[in-house]
């Protein structure tokens, strides 16, 4: 009997995985039937390319399509979830703002986040004035580059069906998803740190030093730097790891190579704005201050310094973990994830010799980032699950080589084949159906939720009864000038009542809200508040949960 053609096996895959995720995601509500028709065949394109890797035997010669296919496919789930409002975040607007200000001709307010999404989004903003859905789409756009990337620089480093596979599933989980309907830099970051790496594997692994691919390299990490600045860990990861191959003149390149693209950005920072440099000095003002820590904790910049490292983000972490591949829980979950990736990173060492050195050998350059990075996130005083997308493509490569270790004990042919597909449809199918609730909502959504809705209420009463040249007092400043219009600023976060006050008289306006998910309102306005309220005049009240609107009188 003749063997079938790869084509019609494609489609039989694809109408299998339409059916599979059609059942699956059928409870899915508030989406439009050609929207559900339309997401589901964007994900069975995924699923049908996953399988087809999985059980072809001579795939390799079309994986480059397959690759493509999927990144463009991975874009319209991207695109799906796209709609014209804000994120809440707060951050999202630090980008449009700036971006504003540069398409305007002006310099830019903020220091600590890149400037290369902000360049990014001046043609959305140029072409379709005041939407956010088009800065949205940019994003989104960009995350095709994601899964085209991860591919092509996880080639360099294992078999390329294991890369496509982790390029699949990278695109689908959720956080990816939910992110790339966001004005924020974390997809666009890892989509050009991916970019980076690739790059820079091919200028390491060439066997005659090459011009060509150190001005690549270079250029490719100085871009992802701009876009945000832990990319710098990738260039010290590449030194670190040509250095103790004795590569010192390539390893020295590099470096010059990118820092010409990150010493003139330095001092046009400290020129124009002296004192607070970029990222790094922001997170130095946010580790003194002891955010996100109990008040029984705060105490000097290095007492919070280790208590985030050894205390708060360890147990962040693992619970990251708990939620980062399987919206399912199971018991021990973190501990699970987190043991088979130690595995798989202590498993694919290849030891040439013996000692110390013969250890750090065996570590590639990805491996000296994945490292670097999560100990730079180990000192920050946020965890969101966000920050793990730039290594979501390593993590799940450790977690595979882990599983392979562990069936590999096993002499059963049939479980070596099946265990990586399993746990690659463990992954996928429940991504898939957060990702289509996620999808849902942003396509449904008609305003904010929750306390949300207030928040934005007491935002739009001050855009239609103040006067445009007021400035309020907030804790979500760059939101409540993104609705309003209004200048808005940081209230004062000091126990000082009298410092406090004396700050807040530079303001026309005070928003006391009811987030209760930020404690700062309850912790140092509401104290100076009380202390002078003689001086407070309510303009405003939403209904419950309250926010209130207070203006400040003017002796």
């Amino acid at each position: 009997m003749p063997k079938m053609s790869k084509e019609p096996r494609f489609v039989l895959a694809f109408i299998g995985s339409v059916l599979v995720l059609t059942y699956i995601g059928g409870r899915t509500y508030d989406l439009t039937f050609t929207n559900f028709f339309l997401i589901t065949c964007l994900f069975s394109v995924l699923l049908s390319s996953l399988i087809l890797v999985f059980l072809e035997k001579h795939v390799y010669n079309y994986l480059v399509f397959l690759a493509l296919t999927v990144a463009f496919a991975t874009g319209g789930i991207y695109l799906m979830g796209c709609n014209p409002w804000a994120s809440i975040i707060g951050d999202n607007i630090v980008y449009i703002r700036d971006a504003m200000r540069l398409l305007q001709g002006k310099s830019m307010l903020d220091t600590q986040y890149g400037i290369g999404l902000k360049f990014m989004l001046i043609p959305a903003i140029a072409l379709f004035p005041g939407s956010v859905t088009a800065m949205k789409a940019v994003v989104a756009l960009t995350g095709i580059l994601f899964p085209l990337f991860t591919f092509l620089a996880l080639r360099e480093l294992v078999p390329a069906e294991r890369a496509f596979i982790i390029a699949v599933l990278s695109g689908v989980i959720p956080v990816v998803v939910d992110y790339s309907g966001q004005v924020m830099a974390d997809l666009p970051y890892s989509a050009f740190f991916l970019l980076a790496l690739y790059v820079t594997l091919r200028y390491i692994s060439l066997e005659r030093f090459s011009w060509r691919w150190l001005a690549g390299a270079s250029c490719a990490i100085g871009w992802a730097y701009h876009v945000k600045a832990p990319a710098m860990v990738l260039m010290f990861s590449a030194v670190i790891y040509l250095l103790l191959r004795r590569e010192v003149r390539r390893g020295l390149l590099l470096m010059g190579g990118a820092l010409v693209w990150i010493v003139p950005w330095l001092v046009y920072l400290q020129v124009k704005y002296p004192g607070r440099i970029g990222y790094f000095s922001s997170m130095y003002a946010q580790i003194s201050r002891g955010e996100h820590m109990p008040d029984s904790e705060i105490g000097t910049f290095w007492h919070n310094f280790f208590y985030y490292i050894f205390h708060k983000n360890p147990h962040d972490y693992l619970n990251n973990l708990k939620q980062l591949f399987f919206p399912f829980d199971f018991p021990f979950e973190g501990w699970l994830v987190l043991g088979l990736m130690v595995l798989g990173f202590v498993g694919a060492r290849r030891l040439e010799g013996k000692g110390p050195m013969a250890v750090l050998r065996s570590l590639e350059v990805h491996d000296w980032y994945v490292m670097g990075y999560m100990a730079m996130l180990f000192t920050l005083p946020g965890s969101p699950l966000r920050y793990l997308i730039p290594v979501l493509p390593f993590f799940l490569l450790y977690l595979f080589k882990g599983l392979e270790i562990i069936v590999g004990l096993v002499r059963s042919g049939a479980l070596r084949k099946g265990a990586p597909l399993a746990l690659a449809l463990a992954i996928f199918i429940p991504s898939f159906r957060s990702d289509m609730d996620i999808i849902a909502f942003r396509r449904s959504q008609k305003g904010y939720p929750g306390y949300w809705g207030n928040y934005y209420k007491v935002a739009i009463w001050i855009r239609d009864h103040t006067p445009r040249e007021s400035r309020v007092a907030t804790r979500k400043p760059t939101l409540v000038w993104f609705w309003s219009g209004r200048e808005s600023g940081l209230y004062p976060w000091t126990k000082d009542v009298k410092l406090a006050w004396r700050k807040l008289k530079g303001f026309d306006y005070v928003i006391v809200d009811d987030l209760p998910f930020f404690p700062e309102t309850r912790k140092y306005l509401i104290p100076v508040i009380r202390a002078y309220a003689d001086s407070f005049e309510v303009v405003y009240v939403t209904p419950p949960p309250r926010n209130y609107v207070l203006r400040l009188k003017k002796n």
